[in-house]
């Protein structure tokens, strides 16, 4: 499974497609430098940065989810 794939994983879910503003053909024609309206973005950019950290930095899930929490929290100051 490629980094690409575990990101449109995670926004094939329709409960946050519908809160985002995407659809499926959103997602199937995403490309790892897709861009959207900036509350989307964020939370795209998000995904992939924490699939990057635990795919290329090999880090923990445990140490990304920290990563991406602290990346929320300074994003929505």
């Amino acid at each position: 499974m490629t980094q690409l794939d575990i990101v449109k994983a995670f926004l094939e879910d329709a409960e946050i497609q519908e809160k985002y503003g995407l659809t499926p053909a959103d997602v199937a024609q995403m490309t790892m430098q897709s861009q959207y309206k900036s509350e989307t973005q964020v939370l795209v950019g998000l995904i992939r940065r924490m699939v990057r950290e635990v795919e290329d930095q090999g880090k923990s899930v445990n140490v990304a989810a920290s990563l991406m929490n602290n990346s929320l929290e300074n994003t929505l100051r």
